[in-house]
């Protein structure tokens, strides 16, 4: 049995990302990997967690930390491993893992990061990676020291290094069992669904505007698009969705909800017969997709559409899944229709959510994700 500690920055609330943590730990346990979870160890305080405004100045002061001073505890000593994720790091970062490296040789350090070379603060608008260029620059003088300290980079996209250091690919998973399959509720209505934080890689805007061109020519099918998640704040697509959707009088048709979760978002699941998956890709240069929130779909029971080519998808054939051209073109509606008639007029929507939930299990688990991971903490 290895020990460690898994360090995570993501705030306790930020549902989807903490979700995929505590997935990692069981799955890590499990596999004979015990590791301690350190929920925001790095913690802002005093006045400056508590005012949004000063926060954001003093972050971007050159000598000030970006999320908290990272603080190292006698209890680490010792440890086999360390799992840090992390959002961006700072001149208190790297102090934290030369301690980390200093009080623990025989150890290995791994990083985790949601993205490479881009960073989630430059998947969003020109105007939010304008503000965040103070924190991208501390981030990025962070990055070439990590080679000192730290011995594999995890990153859930095809790279073969990050920084200087060999990169461990991980495909994101989620914890099967932990995930209720919908009940399907019968009904003749396409309903599709995103659960998002509405970036502009999600590119929603796409099925807006191909609802509007559906309609416009005298579509006659009845169609509902479901979106979950999203904030009124700059650099949210949110409300420029709510806008569109006005523009186009649609207001029937799209329906927005805010952000749920627990059983209020399964009633909506329920409710839903397709998912829709990230549409705007090719607008932070990727050319394949490797969401989260894809396994969720299909551990739901749900076909999926996307605008990109997904990694799920390219280890066995896959009948309920359709992919749009990674482009700024709106999404043909009659494609839609077409895909959603093929998998329910053959086979009843039971059927379907099991042949779904099956290849989530074969494919899209946590623990066989993980598995180079864990065979290097092993090695």
């Amino acid at each position: 049995m290895k020990k460690g500690f898994y360090f995570s920055q993501v705030e306790t609330t930020n549902l989807g990302p903490r979700r995929k943590i505590l997935g990692h730990i069981k799955a890590f346990n499990e596999s004979g990997i015990d590791l301690e979870l350190v929920e925001n160890p790095f913690c802002l305080s005093g006045p400056i967690r508590g005012n949004f405004l000063l926060r954001q100045l003093v972050c971007r002061l050159p000598f000030t930390y970006v999320y908290s001073k990272h603080q190292y505890e006698e209890r680490f000593t010792g440890a086999d491993v360390f799992y840090v994720r992390f959002l961006a790091g700072d001149r208190a970062f790297i102090r934290f893992l030369k301690q980390l490296r200093e009080n623990n040789p025989q150890a290995k350090i791994l990083l985790e990061l949601p993205d490479y070379p881009t960073t989630w603060y430059m998947t969003t608008s020109w105007l939010y990676t304008l503000l965040y260029i103070p924190i991208i620059i501390k981030d990025w003088n962070a990055g070439r020291k990590y080679k000192r300290y730290v011995d594999r980079i995890v990153i859930p996209h095809r790279v073969d290094s990050a920084f200087g250091i060999q990169v461990l690919r991980i495909e994101n998973g989620i914890s099967i069992s932990d995930t209720r399959c919908r009940e399907p509720e019968e009904t003749d209505v396409i309903r599709m669904i995103a659960v998002a934080g509405m970036n502009i890689s999600h590119g929603y805007d796409r099925l807006i505007e191909g609802m509007k061109e559906y309609y416009e020519k005298g579509g006659k099918r009845e169609i509902e698009f479901h979106m979950i998640g999203g904030k009124a704040e700059p650099g949210n697509e949110l409300p420029r969705y709510i806008d569109l959707c006005k523009k186009y009088h649609l207001e029937k048709r799209i329906i927005f909800y805010g952000e749920k979760r627990g059983e209020e978002l399964d009633n909506i699941y329920d409710k839903c017969n397709l998912a829709v998956g990230s549409l705007g890709k090719y607008r932070i240069g990727y050319q394949t997709s490797g969401d989260l929130k894809i396994r969720e779909y299909l551990a739901k029971g749900l076909p999926v559409i996307t605008g990109s080519k997904t990694d799920v998808f390219e280890k066995e054939d896959f009948l309920y899944y359709l992919e749009f051209e990674n482009n700024g073109t709106p999404i043909d509606v009659h494609k839609i229709i077409e895909f959603y008639d093929n998998v329910y007029t053959q086979k009843d929507s039971r059927t379907v959510n099991k042949e779904i939930r099956d290849f989530a299990i074969r494919n899209c688990d946590m623990k066989n994700n993980l598995k180079k991971v864990i065979e290097f903490i092993f090695g």
